[in-house]
């Protein structure tokens, strides 16, 4: 039972007034009320801005009067949140002023609130209204930009200690509830007894609304922290950095306990929420890879200072790994309970979202490698007495042979673009030798291809099934190549009747061909090259050209025909994939070479009249110039490699066929063709 429901109204209004009270004044357009106390501290604030010293005895004079009348807490923590306070003014006269007036009502503000939580006869009612009030000036106080947010939020932080005794001694769990709810708004720092006061809860009340409070709570400790680590001032960044990855590592240890441990769904949603923001800001914090021209390129010897480059830049990144480590050895820890959850828990929607936290927490782990993986290894210098003016003249004949580096792949987006309209990309994946969040990803791969497999409940809704699936696969591309082992899962999806889970699994499954080399996979994507969804046969066409010559099996009848019917995108991606095949796609090449003998055919016919409709009601010279064209390369790769068969039929074909389309493509309307046409006929005829 909540707080509200266990109170009558006017008891629980009456608690939440001392909370309200300063959010209402200021927040309304009211006329200024003279005689107001918060009115005329303000007033004084704002009064005379000269800085001599009888003005500056005078504003003390004042402002410790005004603030002697400002009594009621609610009050003082409206006034302490106000701008016009000149604690941080460069004058150092006029900031001890204010400095030493914000002190005596900081006091004040802490004194009242610490004899609300300990009295000898404590008031449930004064004691959740004093907890409210600090969670909700905890929350304005990181609203407030000005120096003022930032002193509230640390004295407000030092509360702590008072809110963890006052949720262990409380015997009233309305009071609870509110001390809890502060306790996740107001930063704690060290984190650790707020988090294990926390996981207390979860694990010993009796009541559910303070277990699920306290599962808030922990989302409520890391989101607060975040809100702080993306407008803090930049003098503090590194602190509230810090703060942040050792926030994060505690959170998310005590939510996953409480995702494995609790029966109680809205915990557990509560817990995963917890854990999803660990994983997001844990991959957000971690830098893109340095840009290729940070380093020397590959093969080229080092100088000194691009020696010293490197090297520097290598502690930048050691650096930046150490101080990660707590969030990445916590969430390592975590993945058993979200593998299990992702797959066994018996709510769809934790399932979906704890899927996604794996996702997360891989991609977290790829930016990562990524990271490291752009900074070359070695030293690429010389032994010292070969260094010799390694910068100046003759540095040339001085020099040692470069360090080779991987390879930086473009970013997500270009690979799903890369995927559907053009050709597809190898992507490495640098492994630092202590991955051990890999490892753990590793191990969570059974649970997730257990939940794309037929016989595993699922939920009846068909809407959230497909969800389901979506984010298992979408959490299978995110662990990459280690994803192997889902593979059969994933081949069986290809079947699967939603298009959304055809065409993810398709680009997953090209994305895995590396570790396919039987082609398993080939069948099943072969047929869907003939879905009646375009993105689905364009995906199925992106994965077959990543088997290479291993999805020779594809060729006949299944590449042969989407090469020369269909929309332009699909034939072009065919055709691209005949060539990825290589030899094995010869039988394939009276298809491609349609794809110019029909436009030249027609070509007079067009010149006079619209295009006919069975071929897009478009101008193949304008929309569908890149079908000749692609049509053309195709032939330049697949006709010298017909020609080293040695077959006849393959040698008569490029005679009366290929030849002959190829020299008509010399004159297409389209430069681009016709550059492709004359590559093709001087590969064909081995020139």
């Amino acid at each position: 039972m909540s707080l509200r429901q266990r109170w009558p109204r006017p008891l629980f209004l009456g608690c939440l007034l001392v909370a309200v009270t300063f959010f209402c004044q200021g927040r309304t357009t009211a006329q200024p009320r003279p005689g107001d106390p918060v009115y005329e501290f303000r007033e004084a604030l704002k009064a005379d801005r000269a800085a001599n010293k009888e003005a500056l005895e005078f504003r003390e004079k004042t402002l410790k009067e005004k603030a002697a009348k400002v009594q009621y807490l609610g009050d003082i923590a409206q006034v302490l949140l106000f701008q016009e306070w000149r604690a941080d003014d460069k004058a150092a006269n006029v900031a001890s002023v204010d400095s030493g007036v914000r002190a005596i009502l900081t006091d004040n503000f802490e004194k009242g609130i610490k004899d609300i939580f300990a009295a000898k006869e404590p008031n449930p009612i004064l004691q959740a209204g004093a907890a409210l009030l600090i969670r909700e000036t905890a929350i304005n106080a990181r609203n407030v930009t000005v120096s003022a947010g930032i002193y509230m939020r640390n004295r407000l932080r030092a509360l702590a200690d008072d809110l963890i005794v006052l949720i262990k001694a409380t015997k009233d769990d309305g009071v609870r509830e509110a001390a809890i709810s502060a306790l996740g708004q107001i930063e704690p720092d060290p984190i650790e007894p707020a988090t294990k006061s926390l996981t207390e809860q979860l694990a010993t009340s009796n009541n559910p609304a303070v277990r699920r409070t306290a599962a808030r709570a922990l989302a409520d400790l890391i989101q607060a922290t975040i809100a702080v680590d993306k407008k803090g001032a930049p003098d503090q960044a590194t602190a509230v950095r810090s703060r942040l990855i050792r926030t994060a590592a505690a959170v998310v240890k005590a939510a996953s306990a409480g995702l494995e441990n609790s029966t109680d769904v809205e915990v557990r949603r509560w817990c995963v929420i917890a854990c999803r923001t660990v994983a997001s800001i844990t991959a957000e914090i971690i830098k893109d890879p340095f840009a290729a021209d940070t380093f020397p390129p590959e093969g080229r010897p080092w100088t000194q200072t691009e020696q010293k480059n490197v090297e520097e830049k290598r502690e930048v990144v050691d650096a930046e790994r150490k101080d990660l480590a707590p969030s990445l050895e916590a969430l390592q820890g975590a993945v058993p309970a979200l593998a299990k959850a992702a797959s066994r828990d018996p709510d769809v929607g934790i399932r979906i979202d704890t899927r996604r936290v794996l996702e997360d927490i891989a991609t977290a782990r790829h930016r990562l490698a990524l990271r490291l993986g752009s900074i070359p290894k070695g030293s690429g210098m010389n032994p010292p007495e070969a260094r010799r003016n390694a910068d100046g003249p003759g540095a040339e004949a001085a020099l040692a042979p470069g360090v080779p580096r991987p390879v930086v792949p473009p970013p997500a987006y270009a690979r799903d673009a890369a995927m559907l309209v053009s050709r597809p990309v190898e992507f490495e994946q640098p492994q630092p030798a202590d991955d051990a969040l890999r490892e753990s990803l590793r191990k969570a791969i059974d649970e997730l291809a257990r939940s794309l497999e037929p016989g595993t409940p699922g939920p009846k809704d068909q809407v959230a099934a497909v969800q389901a699936k979506l984010a298992t696969i979408d959490a299978l591309e995110a662990i990459g190549l280690d994803a192997a082992p889902a593979l059969d899962s994933l081949i069986r999806a290809l079947s699967d009747q939603d298009k959304f889970v055809r065409w993810s699994a398709a680009r997953v499954i090209g994305k895995l061909s590396a570790r396919d080399p039987n082609g398993t996979a080939v069948p099943k994507l072969a047929k869907l090259t003939a879905d009646q969804h375009l993105d689905v046969r364009l995906a199925a066409l992106a994965a077959l050209e990543r088997y290479g010559p291993v999805a020779k099996p594809a060729v006949d009848p299944y590449l042969r025909k989407a090469a020369k019917t269909g929309d332009a995108e699909v034939r072009v991606a065919a055709m691209r994939t005949l060539q990825a095949i290589g030899k094995d796609a010869a039988p394939a090449l009276a298809a491609v070479t349609k794809n110019l003998s029909d436009f030249y055919d027609r070509a007079p016919a067009l010149a006079n009249g619209p295009e006919p409709a069975h071929l897009g009601g478009r101008s193949l010279t304008e929309a569908n110039f890149r079908v000749r064209q692609t049509a053309c390369e195709t032939l330049g790769v697949l006709g010298p490699l017909a020609v080293k068969e040695a077959d006849p039929r393959w040698q008569a074909l490029l005679d009366k066929h290929v030849v002959p389309v190829l020299q008509k493509a010399l004159d297409d309307p389209d430069d681009t063709v016709r550059r492709a046409a004359s590559d093709a006929i001087l590969k064909v005829l081995g020139k």
